[in-house]
């Protein structure tokens, strides 16, 4: 399982990647689902085609003879892709154990400039914060990580993917300024899940 966040993969003695059981178990439930209904389709294959048939409209007449193909073969990508995901999911921890709570957003600004805004700690030099919910530029990433219950938020700023992602030193804010950050991040575009 190859965690999602390299800035926190460089401090192993403040945190770790793990399993998340119970985003495993869902993406196992929707896999179990998508296959129950591909074994299913196989197994009426000559209803399911059947039932093609009785569509009406130009584009069903087109698709009539390939439905009973079409289903199996989304169900098995989508059971493909939740596999995958069923066996690599995972989420971030303090090493005590306590769980990271995590919010994302999208920068459409250069990485340099904001990392060196908002090391500053300071709302009036961060903000306004060139985040926004698209997610043509996810490639850059500000991710933000409350430990529950703590008054620190640590904040990291990923670019690129793959062999060519890039990961900005971690940004920590303790105290006042994690209550700052906490209280004008509301501020900043609304959050994707990522």
């Amino acid at each position: 399982m190859r965690p999602d966040n390299g800035t926190l993969a460089q401090h192993p003695d403040m945190f770790e990647f793990v399993r998340s059981p119970a985003k495993t178990t869902a993406f196992a439930i929707i896999t179990a689902v998508l296959l129950i209904v591909m074994v299913l389709c196989l197994i009426n294959f000559d209803a399911v085609q059947e039932m093609g048939e009785n569509y009406r409209g130009r584009r069903s007449r087109a698709l009539a003879p390939y439905i009973g193909y079409i289903v199996v073969g989304l169900c098995a990508i989508f059971a493909i892709w939740a596999g995958m995901h069923a066996a690599r999911t995972g989420t971030w921890r303090m090493r005590n154990g306590q769980r990271l709570k995590q919010r994302a957003w999208v920068v459409n600004a250069d990485l340099d400039a904001v990392h060196q805004r908002l090391s500053t700690m300071d709302p009036r030099a961060y903000l306004p914060m060139p985040v926004s919910s698209r997610s043509d530029n996810a490639r850059r990433r500000l991710r933000a990580y409350t430990p529950e219950g703590a008054s620190v938020t640590f904040l990291t700023l990923t670019a690129g993917v793959g062999k060519n992602e890039r990961h900005l030193p971690l940004i920590t804010f303790e105290g006042a300024a994690h209550e700052a950050f906490h209280s004008v991040r509301t501020r900043l575009s609304k959050p994707f899940k990522g």
